[in-house]
């Protein structure tokens, strides 16, 4: 069991990593890239919501992030006009098909629209696409899977106090710690070559030291928010389309939050 386990993860890694890596470095396939993300997050989040005595539909929330993304790439309305639409919109759905979950139902339809509409889908078009924005979406993603390869390689040897065990119970302080290390290496890497090479990444070392903490800390509490919902309906993946590493929302949800405020930070501070 074990090793079939192993096995999975290996042959997602071995196809998976150049596939993103591709993805990232042609601009022209990145679009298509994160479409695929956001219709499999979409999917699978509404498979979950839908388990917590909810009821949101595909048909409402998939369009609206579709139209998120696409507006990021024509840049036709700002995000704000979208959310309120769809605020409104979600009510008026509501108002026709009264149910004693109608105000839950809401809540999760804004919460899906935000989290991978315009936190995951937005962001990643809007670095990708800005100054340097090959270098700035690898190092995210470069930042985030270290994060997490650190946190759990640590975490799993040397960890034993934990940090939110009703959560997620095997998330320990010290691979944590660990994970935040990993992302300060990858951030530092790129200064340094930077540095030597002068490869106009254009970042310094408060950069360096901002983007660990985006990365490593809040990439890590993106972890935990997913970690939330699947803790209420028990159970451990949101889906098992990516052999041995659980569902697309399960992979990404770190970059939920990294993600935005990274580009925050791109946008007033590097740019």
């Amino acid at each position: 069991m074990i090793s079939s386990y192993k096995n999975n993860r290996f042959i997602i890694n071995f196809f998976g990593v150049p596939i993103i890596l591709s993805s990232i470095y042609y601009d022209f396939l990145f679009p298509y890239f994160v479409l695929i993300i956001l219709c499999a997050c979409t999917f699978e989040y509404v498979k979950l919501v839908n388990k917590l005595n909810s009821r949101i539909t595909i048909a409402l929330l998939l369009p609206f992030n579709i139209i998120v993304f696409m507006n990021s790439l024509l840049n036709i309305c700002d995000t704000y006009t979208l959310i309120i639409l769809f605020f409104i919109i979600c009510f008026s759905f509501e108002v026709f098909l009264y149910s004693e979950s109608s105000t839950q139902n809401i809540s999760f339809n804004l919460m899906g629209f935000i989290m991978i509409g315009c936190c995951l889908t937005e962001s990643l078009i809007n670095i990708r696409f800005a100054y340097n924005g090959f270098y700035h979406t690898l190092l995210l993603f470069l930042s985030v899977w270290i994060c997490d390869t650190f946190a759990y390689f640590f975490g799993s040897k040397f960890g034993k106090t934990k940090i939110l065990p009703a959560i997620s119970p095997n998330k320990t302080w010290v691979g944590s710690f660990s994970g935040i290390i990993g992302s300060f290496i990858v951030a530092f890497s790129f200064y340094y070559f930077d540095d030597i090479f002068a490869l106009s990444y254009n970042i310094s070392m408060v950069d360096v030291v901002l983007i660990s903490v985006i990365t490593g800390v809040f990439g890590q509490l993106g972890d935990f928010a997913e970690s939330i919902m699947k803790r209420q309906v028990n159970i451990k993946d949101t889906g098992t389309i990516l052999l041995g590493h659980g569902g697309f929302l399960d992979r990404f949800d770190s970059i939920i939050f990294a993600a935005p405020l990274y580009y925050i930070y791109l946008k007033n501070s590097i740019l």
